[in-house]
């Protein structure tokens, strides 16, 4: 996914209403869920993560996304705030 797809995504995501939760994937394989919309916010290149058990907020490029998706779509298994 290039950039300005990952960011028009995440603006979609962000900006539904009303907000609906989704999970950000990225090329590690690392799984970010998004259950609240102020827990994920982005500027040109990076964006940065505060995960719902009030661990360390994750700060990770945009460029490692491949894919934004609802949590309803995302795979069985793989839950969880912030998966490696």
């Amino acid at each position: 996914m290039t950039v300005a797809k990952a960011k028009k995504e995440l603006v979609r995501f962000l900006s539904k209403k009303p907000f609906e939760p989704f999970r950000v994937v990225l090329d590690t394989g690392e799984k970010l869920d998004v259950t609240r919309q102020f827990q994920l916010g982005f500027g040109l290149s990076q964006f940065g993560y505060a995960p719902s058990d009030r661990g360390p907020t994750a700060h990770r490029r945009l460029k490692q996304i491949v894919a934004v998706e609802t949590l309803a779509g995302a795979t069985a298994g793989s839950s969880g705030n912030c998966d490696s």
